[in-house]
């Protein structure tokens, strides 16, 4: 195991995302900061009591049923390929944010990201959203390799004059600097006037973005679908080969 993290005391946030994201066992990261086994089921437990760890109930996997809600999405969307999130539709609906929301919006946020890792490539380039979604995806890359060639692209202009965590410019330069690429900046506001949208759009700061969109191979877009013999299984983010 890596040293260069154990020779500091680190969170007790770390310490979960190393033992519950990253699969060190409780041994190796008590040999790695020189404490008792006991110390690390502590502190883990603490994680929890703090709500640093979530926890999802979601009801067992039916393959059959799972195989058929695949081939529906794969069909109504004409897509390639699905990975489908388990999730609860009494717990989507519901209006307050609450804990096991948050976990199953992490949830889809991490296999969106997982499936990003696992696909891009040095040649595409990315069109991404804004909001609270692609923000989640974004804080949960793991990049496993540099793709200098990457090139990340926000689909919609500037939110708001105070820095917006769920702006796409913002988060376009987050997915960029996490594989190590190159992002553009859409300069325009992402709500104008009808009167004054074809100005805007003929500048040549903006004709440079959306001849990038031309040029786009993946954007993530959110998907809704529901069945009547199939709960919502939830996939609100996915990323699609465009070309």
């Amino acid at each position: 195991m890596s040293t260069d993290w154990s020779r500091r005391r680190i969170s007790d946030f770390e310490l979960a995302v190393r033992y519950y994201e990253l699969g060190h066992s409780v041994d190796e990261l008590a040999a790695a900061l020189n404490v008792d086994q006991s110390t690390i089921r502590r502190r883990l437990s603490q994680a929890r009591k703090e709500g640093l760890v979530r926890t999802l109930v979601v009801p067992p996997l039916n393959h059959a049923e799972l195989a058929s809600l695949e081939q529906d999405v794969r069909y109504k969307f004409e897509l390639e390929d699905v990975v489908l999130v388990p999730g609860r539709e009494d717990i989507l609906d519901m209006k307050e944010e609450t804990a096991p929301k948050e976990a199953m919006v992490l949830s889809i946020a991490q296999a969106a990201a997982r499936y990003l890792e696992e696909h891009l490539t040095n040649r595409d380039t990315l069109l991404v959203p804004w909001g609270r979604m692609a923000n989640y995806i974004a804080r949960q890359l793991r990049a496993p390799r540099p793709l200098p060639g990457l090139t990340v692209v926000p689909m919609v202009g500037v939110l708001a004059l105070e820095h917006n965590p769920y702006d796409a410019n913002i988060l376009a330069a987050s997915f960029a600097a996490k594989f190590g690429g190159r992002s553009f900046l859409l300069p325009a506001p992402a709500l104008v006037e009808k009167e004054i949208s074809g100005i805007i759009e003929g500048l040549p700061l903006v004709q440079r973005v959306k001849t990038l969109y031309d040029e786009a191979t993946v954007a993530i877009v959110p998907l809704a679908l529901q069945t009547q013999s199939a709960p919502r299984w939830s996939a609100w983010a996915c990323s699609v080969k465009i070309q």
